[in-house]
């Protein structure tokens, strides 16, 4: 997490990067989840806008998704003015991995 605080509008900006254990490869989105057609893609975002902070942020494309494993759960973090306006802040929506057995890979 990092916040530029020296221009007319602060932005905050939120980066996460995910390891395998095994190779101690960089996990990218498409390394992680398996959506083969747009009905999968469209059930997934469905279970993030559900995670979401309030019903008044949703996202609407899975282009540029950054997310990180938690324990029991994903959590899909946004960046400022990415699906929200800029006042909004960072938004995170958190989905339990057992909701989005599906989308997995192995």
């Amino acid at each position: 997490h990092s916040q530029k605080t020296d221009e007319a509008h602060p932005n905050a900006e939120y980066y996460s990067l995910n390891y395998h254990t095994g190779n101690k490869k960089l996990v990218s989105f498409s390394d992680f989840f398996q959506l083969p057609n747009e009905q999968d893609k469209l059930a997934l975002m469905n279970l993030i806008n559900k995670g979401m902070p309030s019903s008044e942020y949703a996202v609407e494309t899975l282009d540029y998704i950054d997310f990180n494993i938690e324990q029991d759960s994903i959590a899909f973090n946004f960046a400022q003015g990415q699906i929200a306006s800029t006042a909004a802040g960072i938004l995170k929506a958190k989905v339990a991995k057992k909701s989005l057995t599906g989308f997995l890979k192995n």
